[in-house]
């Protein structure tokens, strides 16, 4: 009789090693793929903000000019953002709903009135900004 108990260990060998390889082949794939999809929502985010950011800036412009601007649908591009202004005197709540493609962040800030009697003249400045996404 033969031994082939020497080539059933080898063919054991080669195939639990392949087994191996593959599976830390498709890990890696995966991983790979993931990070990429992960970096494509970091542009997202960031493009999001942006569009938050220049619609709190829009806000405090148009308050500059009517202190009894309330708010309304900006475009930005081919992105929106909702603004609403609450309350009144010197004091206002400036919230901004930005929007682009599906992504969505809401920013909340406190605008203050601020006077200069020197040479007559006021503006509206951010005291308190507070973001978080969208629910």
């Amino acid at each position: 009789m033969r031994d082939t108990s020497r080539g059933f260990i080898g063919l054991l060998t080669v195939i639990v090693l392949g087994a191996l390889v593959l599976a830390t082949g498709i890990s890696i794939a995966f991983i790979g793929q993931t990070q990429l999809v992960l970096s494509g929502h970091m542009d997202y985010e960031h493009a999001t903000r942006v569009v938050a950011s220049a619609c709190m800036d829009e806000a405090s412009y148009r308050l500059g000019l009517n202190s009894a601007y309330t708010g309304g649908t900006v475009p930005v591009g081919a992105d929106s953002c909702v603004i609403a202004v609450s309350g009144s005197g010197a004091t206002r709540t400036v919230t901004v709903t930005a929007t682009v493609g599906s992504y969505v962040k809401r920013v909340t800030a406190t605008a203050t009135l601020k006077q200069n009697a020197a040479v007559s003249a006021s503006g509206w400045s951010v005291t308190a900004w507070a973001e978080g996404d969208a629910p």
